[in-house]
């Protein structure tokens, strides 16, 4: 398949799924290079080359961690990955509705209108067992979970 062409159905767009819903928005993004916020405005016209479509896709993703990070204080930490993986399938839309019935916001997925409701757990499923994955942190530490396959076999387990 070429990198342009859509993976679901025509709803998104390129190997990170940038929908374009997307095109013009400004963006505010850590850049580690020059260790500051900056503003990304998506130009959806260039959403199908695969090196744009990836940085659109990682900042929209950074975008989402760091302002739940910041922000919504009903996640527990150890659940802002699979959180954010969540949102950036769902949009933030459905993911305020999810959260507005309660801290269990993992078993309120169904009022969703739109998505994949098990996105983090068929991601993350595909990972090799105890994989760690590391987000780097604006103060150059690491939010950093290790993702077990057996804890995502019938639903993301919290320990």
């Amino acid at each position: 398949m070429h990198h342009s062409e859509s993976i679901n159905g025509g709803y998104a767009t390129g190997i990170m799924g940038i929908e374009n819903i997307w095109d013009g928005a400004d963006l505010r993004v850590f850049n580690f290079e020059t260790n500051s916020y900056e503003t990304i405005k998506i130009d959806y016209s260039k959403i199908g080359d695969l090196d744009y479509n990836i940085k659109i896709g990682a900042a929209i993703f950074q975008n989402y961690f760091y302002g739940t990070l910041n922000n919504v204080t009903s996640i527990p930490e150890e659940e802002l990955l699979v959180y954010t993986l969540q949102k950036y399938n769902m949009g933030p839309g459905n993911m305020s509705k999810i959260l507005k019935l309660g801290p269990n916001w993992m078993d309120n997925r169904e009022v969703a209108s739109g998505g994949d409701k098990l996105y983090f757990e068929h991601v993350l499923s595909r990972l090799d067992n105890d994989t760690t994955l590391k987000i780097k942190l604006t103060d150059g530490s690491y939010y950093e979970v290790s993702i077990t396959n057996k804890a995502l076999e019938n639903n993301y387990s919290r320990t």
